[in-house]
């Protein structure tokens, strides 16, 4: 049997270059050449910030990355140099009028402009994920964190065979996400300097927090400077921690708030009676409490996220806001939280007025400061202004100002490339489910959309589970890019997603084959019925969790589809729950383990591979040999039980790659394969 290879030079060299005039609606290249924007620090009186974009460089498969400079009041930008250093972690100095950052591991920092470049520290092994005060005394107090060994390893038991590579364990956690576990751990560290001091060689002058335990802070794989936090005097620090190994960590979502005196260096545990998640510890700007998010249902990753006040003089603590899954917040000044959320299909920002008088907490208001057809992520504050990035589902997120109702650009990185652009029509719909709710969903037309004539259309399965159809913009699952290429698309808010209360958010914890997949079916049912939509020619495609329903839908559309796409999808949920590493997630949404007495319905009536023998439509299975989360086995048994059963399939795997697609050419070869295979089916 052969094994076609495609090989990205054909791809590219048989791409059409694009031109102002030629261009008209979204292609994958097109789309990959978009800088994408990311909102990193503003200053404290809001009076300037920065920002970043990066840009795909396909050639050399990799990013590249540049700094931008915003004085807001004046409206002028600037890009910053850095003298050829390629930066990180950059935060605005107020009182020093500098920029501190990290370049090669390690501390420097510069003047606004970007010149004058001085580097700080020379500590072995590298820093990472910065956090720096300017303390009353003159010294710049920072906390980093940087990679130690804590635990013996295979080279250790067998020092003479160090060409030897193996993992040797006893335990669970042995992998997490894309990486195995190691005899490493991140931990958090604190160094003091006067402001501005030249560099130390070697710099060891650092305290380990975290000495000779065996837990990472921040938390891997995608924990960073948010885990932890400076008071603005450079007293204390508070870090998130899971100070759990093996097992235990692989059943928990159990991190605490610990608390450190950096004089004493003494640590105490905050939250010592909360087991979910507690995260994004964040002291007002006057030091006088410290705000933080929690969870309050141990195991469940996807919870309501609560957020919590705690007064510092006497250790007093207050729900600020709760019964939200709230996303993210920062202080604007030391008695009002701006805080993201989802809510009815999009993210929205909201703010919180208080006011604590000795025994007395008061909500004194709460406002809605963003809203509409737009997703407002990362909010920042400074003075009284409210940053944030916005995105809808035809534009790449870009830096805004809001003000009041309104919402004033910042950045205008891409508006010349959507500028010559025909965009697709996005509308919300409100679909009637088999049990008579309202579920929201999203149709989005191509350009120049016909109701008169027959289109294809593809139905589009969420991931997560727990995660919403929002305006997001995504450089894989593109709804602009589908729609542009031909497809009328619906992308439902099915059961089990944030934003439509908790109810709706729980109800898919042990029944992800059961009503969810009866809203994804009522979702067909009326896209069949959309003007201009040809019902037999509609496709099901998804990643993940909606890899997994694409897998369930094979068996149960009953001829509603004509093409299939799963992305790292759940196959055998049996076969899944022994090799996934985050147990958690598997006990508390799929109900517990499969054996022993009475075994939850995920392992039978709700298994796809127990669907097998109704398959017929032709699928495509992508996954990626780095995909711990769902191993590389779930699609390869999907695969082969396709070519067993005769049904045309199509394997693409790409075995440096995890549970997402990241690297350019990587990514464009998956959006070749993508379209390749639904206009092989759908458009015949």
């Amino acid at each position: 049997m052969r094994i076609k290879t495609l090989y990205l030079s054909t791809l590219l060299l048989c791409g059409t270059p694009w031109t102002s005039k030629a261009q008209e609606t979204m292609t994958p290249e097109l789309l990959w050449s978009l800088g994408r924007v990311n909102l990193v620090d503003v200053a404290a009186d809001g009076q300037a910030l920065i920002y970043s974009v990066a840009r795909a460089n396909v050639p050399e498969n990799r990013f590249e990355r540049e700094y931008r400079w915003v004085q807001t009041a004046q409206g002028t930008e600037s890009r910053l140099d850095f003298g050829g250093l390629k930066p990180s972690e950059i935060q605005i100095l107020e009182k020093s009028q500098r920029l501190a950052f990290l370049a090669n591991g390690q501390l420097h920092s510069a003047r606004f402009d970007g010149t004058d470049v001085l580097q700080h520290t020379d500590v072995e092994g590298g820093m990472e994920g910065v956090k720096l005060v300017e303390n009353p005394e003159g010294q710049w107090v920072v906390l980093f964190s940087r990679e130690t060994k804590t635990v013996k390893g295979a080279r250790d038991l067998y020092p003479s065979l160090d060409k030897a590579l193996v993992t040797v364990t006893e335990d669970l956690m042995y992998r997490h996400w894309d990486h195995w576990s190691d005899d490493r751990s991140r931990h958090i560290c604190l160094m003091r300097f006067d402001a501005g001091a030249a560099v130390k060689k070697p710099h060891s002058d650092f305290v380990d927090l975290m000495e000779g335990e065996p837990y990472d802070c921040p938390g891997m794989p995608f924990g960073g400077a948010e885990d932890f936090d400076l008071s603005p005097d450079g007293r204390y620090a508070v870090y998130s921690c899971k100070k759990l190994q093996g097992k235990e960590a692989a059943l928990s979502t159990n991190t605490d708030l610990y608390w450190v005196d950096l004089n004493t260096l003494t640590t105490t545990n905050l939250t010592p009676n909360r087991k979910g998640y507690d995260r994004m510890p964040r002291f007002s700007p006057n030091g006088a409490y410290l705000a933080y998010t929690s969870m309050p249902t141990p195991g469940y990753e996807s919870d309501i996220n609560e957020l919590w006040l705690r007064r510092i003089s006497d250790g007093t603590e207050v729900l600020a806001v709760g019964g939200e899954f709230l996303d993210g917040f920062d202080w604007r000044g030391s008695g009002e939280l701006v805080y993201g959320l989802p809510d009815q299909g999009t993210h929205k920002v909201r703010t919180l007025k208080f006011s604590w008088k000795k025994a007395s907490f008061k909500k004194e208001k709460t406002l809605e400061l963003a809203s509409g057809d737009y997703d407002f992520t990362g909010v920042r504050c400074g003075g009284t202004a409210v940053f944030c990035q916005r995105s809808d589902m035809n534009h790449a997120p870009e830096v805004y100002r809001i003000d009041g109702k309104t919402h004033q650009p910042i950045s205008r990185v891409n508006d010349a490339v959507y500028a010559r652009l025909q965009l697709p029509k996005v509308e919300r719909h409100t679909v009637k489910t088999a049990d008579g709710q309202d579920m929201m969903s999203w149709v989005i037309y191509p350009p120049n959309y016909d109701p008169n004539q027959p289109h294809p259309a593809l139905l589009y399965c969420q991931g997560g589970p727990q995660s919403m159809v929002s305006a997001f913009y995504s450089f894989r699952w593109n709804f602009q890019l589908m729609a542009s290429m031909g497809y009328v698309v619906i992308a439902p808010n099915r059961r089990g997603v944030p934003g439509f209360g908790e109810a709706w958010n729980r109800s898919i914890s042990g029944d992800w084959g059961g009503k969810p997949m009866a809203d994804y079916l009522s979702a067909t049912d009326y896209l069949r019925e959309l003007p201009g939509v040809d019902p037999d020619r509609i496709g099901a495609v998804g990643a993940s969790y909606g890899g997994y329903s694409v897998y369930m839908l094979a068996g149960l559309h009953e001829g509603r589809f004509n093409a299939l796409i799963a992305h790292c999808g759940l196959f055998d949920m049996q076969s899944w729950y022994g090799t996934t590493e985050e147990l958690f997630f598997a006990e508390f949404d799929l109900g517990g383990s499969y054996w022993g007495g009475a075994a939850p319905l995920s392992y039978s009536e709700y298994n796809p591979m127990n669907l097998v023998d109704r398959w017929e439509t032709p699928l495509m299975v992508i996954h990626g040999g780095k995909d711990f989360r769902v191993p590389e086995n779930q699609g390869f048994e999907a695969f082969q039980a396709a070519q067993l059963r005769g049904i045309p399939s199509r394997l693409v795997y790409f075995p440096e790659e995890g549970h997402w697609i990241l690297q350019p050419q990587n990514a464009l070869v998956w959006q070749s394969e993508f379209f390749g295979w639904l206009d092989r089916w759908l458009k015949r």
